[in-house]
């Protein structure tokens, strides 16, 4: 098939421009109130706390309920467990 090879150098291209991105994977993530986030964040967590302000996008999933008691100025996709 040729259109793999076009679809893994347009994902390679698009990652290379993607240098504002953090990816997280932890047991716990926690953002102070007093703290701004100005990138994009991509978090996989047991826990999460995400209390401060996010000026960029903010994708969360946890495995425990989470609190969304932060400011989001980008979009904000959030999954949580029981």
């Amino acid at each position: 098939m040729r259109i793999k090879p076009l679809f893994i150098g347009l994902a390679v291209a698009l990652a290379g421009q993607a240098h504002a991105t953090e990816f997280i994977a932890t047991n716990l993530y926690s953002v102070a109130k007093e703290r701004t986030v100005a990138d994009e964040q991509w978090v996989l967590a047991e826990q999460a706390q995400p209390f401060g302000t996010f000026q960029n996008d903010l994708f969360i999933a946890t495995g425990t309920p989470l609190p969304l008691e932060g400011a989001y100025e980008g979009n904000l996709w959030a999954a949580g467990g029981a």
